[in-house]
């Protein structure tokens, strides 16, 4: 038998999408839990690590960003980066930006882990992978999580527009799910008939998904497929606009000065958040799984803190906290296959964050981590 550990909580979201409880024990043993119990059924005399004034949550996870490309929407700073901002340096700092705002786990969409699409008419089949995040004192830049994911790209990322792409035929598009051998398939799909071919396909996750409409939801709740609405990337657009600005501060994903602002455009992306936010709302009153993702690495997108940002975009949505947590933990871990993280349920890793701070100040406050645990050691 190992060393049994008492984690004594303040405030615990579980990331089952079950409401916060107060004062709950988290017994693990050899890195795992073993059971969630409360106060009054610790052994007498046991040592405790005592965490009774925080709120501890399970390590996050952002199921798209790019480790390896630069948020920069500064041209000088991409151009010194390589154009596009890709520096092999990067992924490393983008991971270390990652664990600071407790992002343990990564599914990375760029070419640090990827390989060449397949189909140059249609970007199709672009293999990616998930990356867990290490503790710090690890020399590596990722643990590579078993199992690549199909990546299918049938529409733009909404921050470049909602213009119509071509569509491959549906048959064509089988026969790219079918070569995937039975690994996950996830489409970045936007518009109804993109969303409606990804779905025919058999597609698993929807990325952004935006305009997609309501029959799409209930489809994707029957069949079980989840979607990753990425709100931060049209809230990006729309800071863009009304921030009027060229250039992104490190600390924040607003733009500053200089630039002018577009009413224009600040209308059309007001709107489009907006019919974003009523999608969502109507997707979690029909059970379709959610999950975080932001596109970190995109122009103004910022790697570990944007998942915050898209926690804080499912709660005006009208998500509750836990609801939001789960989609950035929970969910992401079972549709990945990131075994070490998850909700911190018996049988889980004990690896979770302890915040400073109050439920009701989530997740602005997952910025002030006061500790972080991976498998009960702490790592910060």
């Amino acid at each position: 038998m190992g060393t049994r550990q008492y984690f004594v909580t303040g405030r615990l979201i579980d990331g089952t999408g079950a409401g916060m409880r107060r004062g709950a024990v988290i017994v693990a043993e050899d890195g795992l839990v073993t059971a969630v119990t409360d106060t009054r059924a610790l052994p007498a005399g046991v040592d405790v690590v005592d965490l009774g004034r925080l709120t501890i949550v399970p390590a996050l996870i952002d199921a798209c960003a790019d480790l390896g490309a630069s948020p920069s929407v500064d041209a000088c700073a991409l151009s010194t980066a390589g154009g596009n901002g890709r520096d092999p340096r990067l992924t490393r700092r983008h991971i270390g930006y990652c664990r600071g705002h407790g992002v343990l786990g990564v599914v990375d969409t760029g070419g640090c882990v990827g390989e060449e699409t397949r189909d140059s008419e249609h970007g199709l089949a672009a293999i990616r992978r998930a990356v867990t995040i290490p503790p710090p004192a690890h020399d590596g830049s990722g643990d590579i999580d078993d199992g690549a994911i199909v990546r299918l790209r049938l529409s733009p990322d909404v921050g470049d527009g909602m213009r119509a792409a071509p569509l491959p035929s549906l048959a064509r598009l089988r026969r790219f799910v079918e070569a995937g051998n039975g690994r996950l398939v996830t489409a970045v799909a936007n518009g109804r008939d993109a969303v409606a071919l990804a779905l025919a396909a058999g597609c698993q996750v929807i990325e952004q998904g935006y305009g997609m409409g309501a029959e799409s939801l209930r489809l994707m709740a029957a069949n079980g497929v989840a979607w990753m609405p990425e709100l931060t990337r049209a809230k990006n657009g729309l800071d863009a606009s009304a921030g009027g600005g060229s250039v992104c501060c490190r600390f924040t994903t607003r733009y500053v000065a200089p630039g002018e602002a577009d009413a224009d455009a600040e209308r059309r992306w007001r709107a489009l958040l907006e019919s974003q936010a009523t999608l969502l709302r109507h997707a979690a009153e029909l059970g379709v799984p959610l999950v975080v993702g932001t596109g970190a690495g995109s122009r103004g997108i910022l790697h570990g803190e944007a998942v915050s940002e898209e926690i804080k975009l499912f709660t005006k949505a009208g998500l509750g906290i836990e609801e939001a947590i789960r989609a950035a933990s929970a969910t992401p871990a079972a549709i990945f296959g990131m075994a070490s993280l998850g909700p911190l349920v018996p049988g889980r890793a004990a690896t979770f964050l302890a915040v400073k701070g109050t439920v009701k100040q989530l997740p602005r406050k997952i910025a002030y981590l006061d500790a972080v645990f991976i498998k009960g050691r702490r790592v910060l």
